[in-house]
């Protein structure tokens, strides 16, 4: 009897490991708001933005910023948006970056999603939302230092 309770409780440490996966606070089919093609221009650059659904456990994007005047790429990311048992991330390789950097979904909300990596340098904090049909992010680092940006939808003559 004692060596049965004492399997038995080997046997529930053993798969508490497999049960205790992190949930995400959302599924990955609740951004399908973020999908589509995206720009920001100003008066010497356009910058794109692109989210595909690639599977149901994965939307692939890129970034870019182009010049106006010459086309010149001034940046260039790829993005992916995964779904795996130990959450959502947001994994990009940019080119400023060696290797890809992991960022996990810490909250969302209708058309809304907050990414972080409190490990990272800059940015640590990523924060994505729909407003007014436009898609808006806001980059940050530790101190609050960072930027925004909103995208509009792309039209075919942009």
């Amino acid at each position: 009897m004692l060596l049965d309770r004492h399997f038995l409780l080997v046997l529930a440490f053993a798969i508490l490991p497999l049960s205790a996966r992190a949930e995400p606070p959302c599924p990955l089919g609740s951004l399908e708001w973020m999908l589509g093609n995206w720009v920001q221009k100003d008066e010497t650059s356009r910058t794109i933005e692109t989210w595909l659904r690639r599977s149901p456990d994965r939307f692939t994007g890129l970034g870019e910023t182009k010049t106006l005047a010459t086309g010149e790429v001034t940046f260039h990311e790829d993005m992916n948006l995964v779904e795996r048992q130990d959450g959502i991330f947001y994994i990009v390789l940019a080119s400023q970056n060696d290797d890809p950097v992991s960022f996990r979904l810490t909250s969302c909300g209708p058309q809304e999603a907050v990414f972080e990596n409190p490990d990272h340098d800059f940015p640590m904090r990523l924060h994505y939302a729909l407003r007014g049909g436009n898609l808006w992010a806001d980059v940050r680092g530790a101190n609050g230092e960072g930027f925004e940006v909103t995208f509009t939808p792309d039209s075919p003559s942009d």
